[in-house]
């Protein structure tokens, strides 16, 4: 396989440098087709040719008696109507009766989608440019525009003139009020420990080990004979 692979690359590349050698639509070196140079015959029953070569088919046109063709069977309908005017029958227009309403159908529905899509895209355009309207009566053509009456020009408002304003009134300087001198703070009192037993009286109840001392004023004790203590004061 990969062997017939390997001859096919070659003979391709000896065709591209040397050229085909055709045999009708073929080459016969490197296997490629091409569109001339066809053996066509005749499909039985049908109004077509198809090539021996390469298998392409082409139609021909219809042999009509009457409404039917005699060497396909098919009968004439709108399609092939046309085809007559135009004078050249087309491939999807060789049909039978049974699908040529079909056929019209879908033709009809292809047509309205691109009527639509180029409405669409139509109106796109407009729409993204501007469109620019043009007068389409005389009366628009010659009657010019209207001039706009005096009473449609707002009339300048007056300016107010300034007012005098005014003079600030002289303010009273409020007299300083006599202010009343504080009075002198009470002397704080002073509190000391005396014992149960002693003369002396100390700042501190942890002085010369007093067992329960007593608080009282340094007035009270002074007045009940206590001196003050040497080792605390």
């Amino acid at each position: 396989m990969l062997k017939d692979k390997a001859i096919a690359v070659a003979l391709k590349a000896v065709c591209a440098i040397s050229g085909h050698n055709w045999q009708g639509c073929k080459c016969s070196r490197c296997g490629d087709f091409r569109d001339e140079g066809h053996e066509f015959i005749q499909t039985e029953s049908k109004c077509e040719m198809k090539c021996t070569i390469c298998e392409k088919t082409e139609a021909l046109p219809h042999q009509w008696i009457g409404k039917k063709c005699s060497r396909c069977g098919a009968v004439r309908g709108f399609a092939d109507r046309v085809s007559t005017t135009v004078g050249n029958r087309l491939p999807f227009m060789h049909l039978e009766k049974k699908n040529n309403r079909t056929l019209l159908g879908i033709g009809t529905i292809l047509v309205l989608c691109f009527l639509f899509l180029g409405i669409m895209t139509v109106s796109r355009g407009s729409s993204e440019n501007g469109s620019i309207s043009m007068p389409t009566t005389t009366s628009e053509l010659t009657t010019p525009p209207p001039f706009p009456s005096p009473s449609a020009f707002p009339s300048p408002a007056p300016t107010p003139s300034p007012s005098p304003s005014a003079s600030p009134s002289p303010t009273q300087t409020p007299s300083p009020s006599p202010s009343l001198s504080p009075e002198p703070p009470a002397p704080a009192t002073t509190y000391v420990w005396i014992p149960n037993s002693g003369s002396k009286y100390h700042s501190r109840p942890s002085c010369s080990n007093m067992i329960n001392p007593t608080e009282v004023t340094r007035e009270e004790a002074i007045s009940r004979g206590f001196t003050k203590c040497s080792r605390c004061w």
